[in-house]
């Protein structure tokens, strides 16, 4: 959880179609950037479509999306 305040910093990864593959990037690259700046960093993900799994796993997760319709 936040609080009110706190500097948060956002890794994305940007794909066309959200897939798996694309959630657990994110994830992965907000690990290290939490280490490396030593600050909270959320995962998200952001594109036009998304898979089913890449849903699962990003409510599993608790990762951000942004879906653009066309």
């Amino acid at each position: 959880m936040l609080n009110k305040g706190e500097p948060v910093l956002v890794a994305v990864e940007v794909s066309y179609t959200i897939d798996d593959f694309d959630v657990q990037r994110a994830i992965n690259r907000a690990k290290i950037l939490e280490k490396a700046m030593d600050k909270r960093v959320l995962p998200a993900v952001v594109g036009y479509k998304i898979t089913k799994k890449a849903q699962n796993l990003m409510e599993k997760e608790g990762v951000l999306k942004i879906v653009f319709s066309e």
